[in-house]
C-alpha cells in the first residue's frame, strides 16, 4: 500500500531552487518504498492531515505567528526550513503539538532533527543522465564574484592555467544549465568559494554530483571560522576544505596525484549521505505520522572486486540490468573490495572501474549504492558490513558476474512466499539446466516439493551463485563462520553444510533450510561471465 504524502509549500518564491534539495531527500536513491508525496503550494485541501511543510525562512521572518495558526489544521507536521543563510526564520516559535524540524544551513548552535546542505539544483540529475563516463581534468569555475571570499579564490584561479572560470555579475546571471552542467563534467576539481553568509553553496552539491572533487571554502566574508559546518551537516566528508584561497595550486595537486581515489571516495560518501539523509528523514515521518515506510521484500547484494577486464564496467552493467528485469525497485548495494596485495597490479585499472561504476550509478541508475572499501575485506567481510545498511526481510546475493536469466520464468512471489514463512532460509537460482548426475547426492529429494507455490529441492550444496537469502539468517550465519576471515563465502560455508547434514541428518539440514529453485523442465535461472578469467582463484587466508 502506497500512503500518500502532501508537501505543502508556504510559498513558491524558492521553489524552483529548493525542489531540488526537497526532491533529493525525498525522493532520493535511498528512499523506502511505500510514501508518494504530492507537492502543493499552500494549504489548501489539508484539514485534519499531516503534511511535510516547507518554509523559504528568509521570507517569512515575522510571519510565524499566520503559520502557526495554518499548522494548526494538520495532525503532524515535518517542517524543513529553506533559503535562510541568515537564520531569521525563528523556528523556535513554531508551535505544534506533533513536529519535527529539519532546517537547511543551520548555524552551530541549531538543535534542529536534522540538518540539510544547500543541495544540488533540481535541473542537474537530468542534465547529467544522458552523458557517458567523461575523460575529465583540471579545475571549473563559474559563478558571481561579489564577495572577499569569492575574490579571494578567483584572484588565484585567474593567474592558474588548466582550468576554466567565468566569472558573472550575480546569482542566476551566467552560464546556461546545460552549459555550466557541461562544465562539471569536464572538470575533475571544482573551488568552491564561500557565499555571502554561509560557507555552503549549490556549487558544492553540484560538483559531487558531477563526479568532481569539491574544494569548500571554511571561512565566509563575515567574521569567524565555518569549519564546524562540514562536520555538523557533511559529517565524514572526504573532500578538501580550505582557509586560503592561495593555497589552492597546492591542493589541486594534491588532488591530481590521487585521482581518481578521492574522486570516487567522495562520490561513493556523497551517494551514501543522500541515501541516509532520506531514511532519517523517513525515521521522522513514520513516527509522526503513523504510517509504515515499506522496505520492500529484498535488498540485492551485489559482489566486485578486480577483474581482468576491468575498467570496463560490461560485466556489472550486464548483471545489474538483469536484477532490473525481476526487481524494478529494489535498493542494490555494490559491495566494492579492496584490492589484496597480490593483485596491486590492477590498482589504478580497478580505481577507473569504481569511478564509471559511480557515474553509472550516480547518473543513470536508480537506487544502486556502492559502497567502497579501501581494504582488502574478500567476500565474507564484505557482505557482514553491507548487511549493516539492509532494511528488508530478504536479500539477493549476486556476484558481479553472475547474471539472472531474463528469458525463462522466475516466480518471485512465491519465493518470498517461502522464505516468509521460514520453511527456507536459502533459495538458490540454479546455472544449470538441470542437476547434475555429480550432484545428485547433495539433493535431498528427486521431485521437487511446493513450498508456498515454489518448486523447491532441499540440498546440501552451498554455492555462491545468485541466491535468495533470509537476512536474519544470513547474518546470524556470517557472524558464526566468517566474522574475522577474509574468505569466499562458499569455500567456508560449503563445508559446515556437509559436515551438520553428516553428523546430524535432517536435523542438520534443517539448521541451515537450503533449497534449489526447480521449475519445470530447464532449472538454468543464472549463468556466469567468468570474470576471473585465467586467475587464480586465492587460497583462504
Amino acid at each position: 500500500m502506497t500512503n500518500v504524502i502532501p508537501v505543502a509549500w508556504v510559498d513558491d518564491r524558492m521553489l524552483c531552487l529548493d525542489q531540488g534539495l526537497v526532491d533529493a531527500v525525498l525522493s532520493g536513491q535511498g528512499w523506502p518504498t511505500g510514501y508518494e508525496f504530492h507537492h502543493q503550494v499552500g494549504f489548501e485541501g489539508l484539514d485534519g492531515r499531516g503534511a511535510v511543510v516547507v518554509v523559504p525562512g528568509r521570507f517569512h521572518e515575522t510571519d510565524y505567528r499566520r503559520l502557526n495558526a495554518q499548522l494548526t489544521q494538520l495532525r503532524w507536521v515535518l517542517l524543513i526550513v529553506t533559503s535562510d543563510e541568515e537564520r531569521l526564520f525563528p523556528v523556535q516559535k513554531i508551535d505544534h503539538h506533533r513536529m519535527a524540524t529539519w532546517v537547511q544551513t543551520p548555524n552551530e548552535s541549531d538543535t534542529a532533527d536534522g540538518l540539510l546542505p544547500v543541495g544540488p539544483p533540481a535541473h542537474l540529475r537530468g542534465l547529467l543522465h544522458d552523458v557517458d563516463h567523461p575523460a575529465k581534468q583540471g579545475w571549473f569555475f563559474a559563478g558571481q564574484v561579489t564577495n572577499a571570499r569569492r575574490e579571494a579564490c578567483a584572484s588565484v584561479l585567474r593567474g592558474m592555467a588548466g582550468g576554466e572560470l567565468v566569472e558573472t555579475a550575480g546569482f542566476m546571471q551566467g552560464l546556461p544549465p546545460d552549459e555550466y552542467a557541461k562544465g562539471l563534467v569536464r572538470a575533475r576539481v571544482v573551488p568552491c568559494p564561500s557565499g555571502p553568509v554561509t560557507v555552503d553553496t549549490f556549487r558544492v552539491a553540484e560538483a559531487l554530483e558531477a563526479g568532481c572533487v569539491p574544494v569548500a571554502d571554511t571561512l565566509t566574508p563575515r567574521p569567524g571560522d565555518q569549519s564546524w559546518y562540514w562536520q555538523r551537516v557533511f559529517p565524514g566528508a572526504p573532500f578538501p576544505t580550505i582557509a586560503n584561497w592561495e593555497t589552492f595550486p597546492e591542493v589541486l595537486a594534491d588532488i591530481e596525484a590521487d585521482w581518481p581515489r578521492i574522486a570516487n571516495r567522495c562520490s561513493a560518501w556523497w551517494q551514501s549521505y543522500k541515501r541516509d539523509l532520506a531514511h532519517r528523514m523517513a525515521a521522522d515521518l513514520q513516527r509522526l505520522s503513523g504510517l509504515a515506510a515499506d522496505p520492500g521484500d529484498v535488498t540485492v547484494l551485489v559482489s566486485t572486486s578486480p577483474i581482468p577486464s576491468h575498467p570496463d564496467t560490461a560485466i556489472i552493467e550486464e548483471t545489474i540490468a538483469s536484477v532490473r528485469h525481476w526487481l524494478p525497485s529494489a535498493e542494490i548495494i555494490v559491495m566494492c573490495d579492496g584490492v589484496r596485495a597480490e593483485q596491486d597490479h590492477y590498482r589504478e585499472r580497478y580505481e577507473d572501474y569504481l569511478n564509471r561504476l559511480l557515474w553509472l550509478a550516480g547518473t543513470k541508475w536508480r537506487r544502486v549504492l556502492p559502497v567502497i572499501h579501501d581494504n582488502h575485506l574478500h567476500q565474507g567481510e564484505l557482505t557482514i558490513k553491507a548487511l549493516d545498511l539492509v532494511r528488508t526481510p530478504m536479500v539477493l546475493f549476486v556476484e558481479h558476474d553472475t547474471p539472472l536469466v531474463t528469458d525463462c520464468p522466475i516466480d518471485w512471489a512465491a519465493l518470498f512466499a517461502a522464505v516468509r514463512s521460514g520453511e527456507a532460509d536459502v533459495i538458490r537460482l540454479h546455472h544449470e539446466a538441470h542437476v547434475l548426475p555429480d550432484h545428485e547426492h547433495l539433493m535431498l529429494d528427486r521431485e521437487p516439493r511446493d513450498v508456498h507455490g515454489a518448486p523447491l529441492l532441499r540440498t546440501v550444496q552451498w554455492s555462491q551463485r545468485p541466491h535468495l537469502a533470509n537476512t536474519g539468517f544470513y547474518r546470524r550465519m556470517l557472524a558464526r563462520y566468517l566474522a574475522g576471515r577474509r574468505a569466499m563465502i562458499e569455500d567456508v560455508v560449503h563445508g559446515r553444510v556437509h559436515e551438520d547434514w553428516r553428523e546430524y541428518g535432517l536435523a542438520g539440514w534443517d539448521r541451515w533450510r537450503l533449497w534449489m529453485y526447480a521449475p519445470e523442465g530447464n532449472m538454468k535461472r543464472s549463468y556466469h561471465l567468468d570474470g576471473r578469467g585465467d586467475d587464480p582463484k586465492w587460497e583462504l587466508e
